[in-house]
């Protein structure tokens, strides 16, 4: 269930789901916490918002610029169609890469790093997270709850909506951001265990075995790093 409809237009412009105003919405949520957050502690925050909006970009347009190569006839005989849905295989996660990459440049351009800033940055990460699963449908498991979605003539889980409310709920208890992170990427597996899998390697689906690295990562690097380096707020 999103809180926009599926399949709309804006201007001359069609939109296949409403996720792309979603991360739009969610990015400017979080640049806007991020930025306030940091200048709340006593840094300078203009240059992480700058690398956060460069960030944004970098995750949103890959999977969209990849897809004129993946599929170059489909992509460029409908080039702003392309560009608005546009999206490969892994493609968000290769964007999220290339993001990190560019972050890791822009540090060691300018060498704005601080556990503050880091704590600030992943926190509104969590919130553009909350954010963004209120603007796309993803279903799970059949179910008879009351607060089911109905596709067709089954009734599924909403597996959004349960999404944004875990991620809202871990950014209002004001904890460390890698502690948060590390929380929601277990939370997130735990989650997918009501969404049907036909694939899996070893066990685990793919966004499984990512949602456990996450927390794991996230943890380690809270523990052995972040742990009284930080205070939330």
């Amino acid at each position: 269930m999103s809180i926009l409809p599926s399949g709309f237009y804006l201007g001359p412009i069609a939109f296949d789901e409403s996720g792309l105003i979603g991360w739009i919405i969610a990015a400017l949520v979080s640049l806007y916490y991020a930025g306030w957050a940091i200048k709340r502690r006593g840094i300078g925050g203009e240059k992480v918002t700058d690398v956060m909006v460069g960030m944004a970009a970098i995750w949103v347009l890959t999977p969209r610029i990849l897809s004129f190569v993946y599929a170059p006839s489909e992509s460029f005989a409908h080039p702003i169609l392309t560009l608005v849905n546009g999206e490969v295989p892994y493609g968000g996660w290769i964007g999220l890469a290339f993001a990190l990459l560019y972050a890791l440049w822009q540090q060691k351009k300018h060498n704005f790093f601080s556990w503050a800033a880091v704590d600030a940055v992943v926190r509104s990460l969590v919130l553009g997270f909350a954010v963004y699963s209120l603007f796309y449908a993803k279903a799970g498991a059949a179910t008879d709850l009351p607060w089911a979605v109905t596709i067709g003539e089954g009734s599924y889980h909403p597996l959004n909506l349960y999404q944004a409310a875990i991620a809202f709920g871990l950014f209002a208890l004001r904890r460390r951001g890698l502690f948060t992170l590390s929380l929601l990427g277990g939370a997130m597996l735990l989650l997918s265990l009501l969404q049907v899998h036909p694939y899996t390697h070893f066990g685990l689906a793919v966004v499984q075995w990512q949602w456990l690295l996450l927390a794991v990562l996230a943890g380690v690097v809270d523990h052995f790093f972040g742990e009284n380096k930080v205070k939330t707020g």
